[in-house]
């Protein structure tokens, strides 16, 4: 249990320094906020900067409100019109609907059944899944799927410059098409000008990829299909082998590569197949240096795994204290059941408490339904199962 105490701690110190970074930033936001949208209330509504700031008086703590509220808004409707844009040049490129997603608010289509779930991922606001239409590769569009959100987010944003120009807002009002408009201009940037954020692709960065190499085209859509088809409740064992069939380069590794092999290292594992799955993590986590973060805590989360089941308890025990590892493992184990296989290995095996473990089983079994992926759920109970059974 001393393990589970010193998470327990880590924890509360982890919620303070959030809160704490919370606060500031929205001190910083609110100010940044201010001086942008100063900036583009004295060029569009004919104002100085002497009259923008005489609005700082008795009504300032309203202003602020709405300052605040724009902000929070402007973020989310952006976020949510970006993967509705996605959405969109998908189904006009011939793609299926799999999943939208906006902050851990999931829509899902299962057994042809839309479904609302709980799901994030770290580092993501939001994400649209599509099924690629059933023809040759070489006949299917990406770039509408790719770039529809940023479309998306700069056809608000103009609106919302139009609606500035065109019509006369109340100070406090107008602060919610600027902050709109700002949003909606920089989400487009981050998300089309080419680049990788954190060893990722963004959108604009991705579509250079699929136009340019028929491997990463590929490596996609066998991704999308394999998330639909582990969505509707097939285990990762019983995907075609063949799909997974790939090796990182020395140099300059695609994360889409990356992101199959993590999917590959959750099949050898359904297949129980630890000492394979072990050494496919601790070559990848050779070349951490080329891998993207949000994959490394995975397979170190993996690895971890699978020197417990192999019997390498002090190597796992040494990993899993890495303060780093933790805190990510806290952040993702109510939405993934894999990080709940992994807990329970580790109070199973690490901990020897047993009771921990089948607590944590019979958790994943009454909230298997909940999870976006029933394949992965049954596949994680499954494993556990397995593990308690032989101990």
């Amino acid at each position: 249990m001393r393990c589970i105490d010193i998470i327990n701690q880590t924890s509360r110190k982890e919620i303070m320094k959030t809160a704490v970074k919370i606060v500031i930033g929205l001190l910083v936001g609110i100010c940044a906020g201010l001086l942008l949208a100063g900036l583009i209330v004295t060029l569009v509504k004919d104002m100085t900067w002497a009259e923008y700031f005489t609005k700082f008086d008795a009504s300032v703590i309203p202003l602020f409100l709405h300052l605040f509220l724009a902000m929070v808004l402007a973020v989310i409707v952006q976020i949510a019109v970006h993967e509705a844009g996605h959405l969109v040049g998908g189904l006009m490129s011939g793609y299926r609907f799999v999943s939208y997603r906006v902050g851990s608010f999931a829509l899902i289509r299962r057994d042809g059944k839309f479904m609302f779930k709980r799901f994030g991922i770290a580092g993501t606001g939001g994400q649209c899944l599509m099924l690629p239409p059933d023809r040759p590769i070489e006949q299917i569009r990406t770039m509408p799927y790719d770039l529809g959100g940023v479309v998306a987010n700069l056809l608000l944003s103009v609106l919302c410059v139009i609606v500035l120009l065109c019509v006369d807002l109340d100070f406090s009002y107008a602060v919610y098409p600027v902050m709109m408009a700002i949003a909606g201009f920089g989400f487009a940037a981050l998300n089309g000008i080419p680049i990788n954020i954190n060893g990722m692709p963004n959108d604009g960065m991705q579509a250079v990829m699929l136009r340019k190499d028929m491997v990463t085209k590929r490596v996609l859509f066998t991704l999308l299909k394999a998330y639909a088809l582990v969505q509707d409740g097939m285990r990762p064992r019983d995907l075609p082998a063949e799909w997974f069939d790939y090796e990182l380069g020395k140099e300059n590794v695609n994360p889409l590569v990356v992101n199959i092999l993590a999917m590959k290292v959750g099949v050898l594992l359904d297949r129980m197949e630890w000492e394979e799955a072990r050494e496919l993590c601790a070559a990848l986590l050779e070349k951490e240096n080329h891998i993207p973060v949000i994959f490394l805590f995975e397979f170190r989360c993996e690895y971890v795994f699978t020197l417990l089941v192999t019997g390498e308890k002090a190597k796992a025990a040494e990993i899993y204290a890495d303060k780093t590892l933790q805190a990510y493992i806290r952040q993702t184990q109510e939405i993934m059941p894999s990080r709940q296989r992994l807990l329970c290995a580790v109070s199973l095996l690490l901990d020897n408490d047993r009771a921990k473990a089948e607590e944590i089983a019979a958790k994943v079994e009454r909230n298997r339904e909940q999870y976006i992926s029933l394949g992965e759920a049954i596949s994680e109970l499954e494993i556990m199962k397995s593990l308690l059974r032989e101990a």
